[in-house]
């Protein structure tokens, strides 16, 4: 009987240690996937390396030196709400990725990091929900370093 309550406990964890995880996590490799860049730090010091503009916002793929990361971040309708990507080259499909949710009520929006010193990356960004009835795409082209 005690062997049962071990195992039904330690189920019962490995289930919620799953559900807790964060968005990004099944393609973290590195300490800097899935953080955010503010908060870890890698800011200071970044900087646009590719970014494109629409109607829709403008979208900016940044730079890290000092952490090796990128993330994406966007300037957008505050009525709006959407996702963030940020990917990477590598992994098991060929690119490993980053997805941010955003609600409507700021403009400027950013996503998590992607470590990816000397490989490629690069960003998009949905802007409102099928629900809303209008979504549109900004996407940066392909950084390589």
């Amino acid at each position: 009987m005690k062997f049962k309550v071990v195992a039904i406990a330690a189920a019962t964890l490995a289930v919620a240690a799953l559900t807790a995880s964060p968005a990004g996590a099944a393609t973290a490799g590195h300490p800097y996937d899935g953080k955010d860049p503010y908060t870890a730090k890698c800011s200071s010091g970044s900087y646009a390396v590719r970014s494109a503009s629409t109607r829709a916002g403008t979208i900016k793929l940044m730079w890290s030196p000092r952490c090796g990361t990128n993330w994406t971040e966007i300037w957008v309708s505050p009525r709006k709400a959407g996702s963030i990507w940020v990917k990477r080259s590598g992994g098991k499909y060929g690119y490993a990725v980053e997805r941010f949710g955003y609600k409507a009520g700021r403009s400027h929006h950013w996503g998590n990091m992607v470590y990816a010193n000397n490989t490629c990356a690069w960003g998009s960004a949905s802007v409102g929900l099928p629900q809303q009835g209008d979504v549109q795409v900004l996407d940066t082209t392909k950084a390589c370093g």
